[in-house]
């Protein structure tokens, strides 16, 4: 970031930073037991991903495989955080870099300085990623100053479909929309999301530079339960880099585990804050219960209840659910 202020110097006499001084800190966090995964992928503090930040994701899927902890349970936990965060003293962290961010990692609240010199920064954090390959020169619209990320979540299903113009269901294949999905959008160390529409649709409520490209996911869980790879590790959908809506269609032939979590997650979704069926909701999650951690399996076999956290007393369900894959290869990893 010092070089890009540099940089912006040369061509601008005005300098309304000084020195560049680093109060955020990038990280990545190895868990070692359930306590301390759930305790972090729970925190609403940090926005955490499985994957580098500073990495470009060239495949949509749904793993990002790190070969120095193949045979952990765990992998490596990425986010940027300020420098005073304080983590368990046996949680395993290794500080990856130093960083400045113009306006933090929109955690807190915008402050005076940021809100007066908004332009300025915004230039500046442009230069640190054109400087650092990371920003490409993508056209802009010259109609527009800012876009929002937006676009829609569908999923096959064989029994029946969503009319999207009637805005309900009917019987017959087709898609159908996956309501309450966690959605989000990141560029560099900043995240923002927000959670799908009952038809599938969402905007999330944050400007972005005319130009600027961000990388959308799907993070699979709510504020009451998660959904599991397997019995550990958080499930996610890596998506595209684009500047443009993301409008994606779930199937099972393009990524198995996927069409898989977002069908469990509709399940979910009722069994949790709809009261269908007659069938009382769950607590919701606190301190003591915790989330409800619904683990996910591709074979043969049945759905069945099981409790492996007896710390913490959390309800635990693991899902095996029937999806022949065996003539195929999911091409998302």
């Amino acid at each position: 970031m010092e070089i890009a202020l540099n940089s912006l110097a040369r061509k601008s006499s005005k300098n309304p930073i000084g020195k560049i001084e680093g109060i955020y800190i990038y990280i990545r966090i190895l868990p070692t037991t359930d306590d301390q995964y759930n305790l972090i992928n729970s925190d609403p503090s940090i926005d955490t991903y499985e994957y580098p930040l500073d990495y470009e994701i060239v495949k949509q899927g749904n793993k990002y495989k790190d070969k120095t902890v193949s045979t952990n349970k765990f992998t490596w936990i990425y986010c940027a955080v300020p420098k005073s965060k304080k983590f368990g003293a046996k949680i395993k962290i290794e500080i990856l870099d130093e960083l400045y961010l113009p306006f933090g990692n929109e955690k807190e609240t915008e402050t005076e300085f940021q809100k007066k010199e908004d332009s300025f920064l915004k230039a500046l954090e442009d230069e640190s990623l054109v400087l650092t390959g990371y920003k490409k020169n993508n056209p802009k619209n010259g109609r527009v100053a800012q876009w929002y990320a937006s676009g829609r979540i569908r999923v096959w299903d064989d029994v029946m479909n969503f009319n999207f113009n009637t805005n309900s269901y009917q019987a017959g294949a087709g898609f159908v929309p996956v309501p309450q999905c966690h959605v989000r959008a990141n560029r560099w160390f900043t995240t923002k999301w927000t959670l799908t529409n009952d038809p599938g649709g969402f905007v999330i409520d944050h400007g972005w530079g005319n130009g600027d490209e961000v990388n959308y996911s799907i993070k699979w869980e709510r504020a009451d339960f998660d959904i599991r790879s397997g019995n550990y590790g958080q499930a996610y959908y890596n998506g595209p880099k684009i500047l443009y809506s993301w409008n994606l269609d779930i199937q099972e032939n393009g990524t198995p585990d996927n069409y898989l979590y977002a069908h469990v997650h509709r399940a979910a979704n009722i069994y949790f804050y709809q009261n269908t069926y007659g069938v009382n909701s769950p607590p919701s999650s606190n301190i003591l219960s915790g989330k409800m951690h619904l683990g996910t399996n591709i074979g043969e076999g049945r759905s069945h209840y099981f409790t492996f956290n007896p710390v913490w007393q959390a309800a635990e369900v693991r899902l095996i659910f029937s999806l022949t894959v065996s003539n195929r290869s999911s091409p998302y990893l």
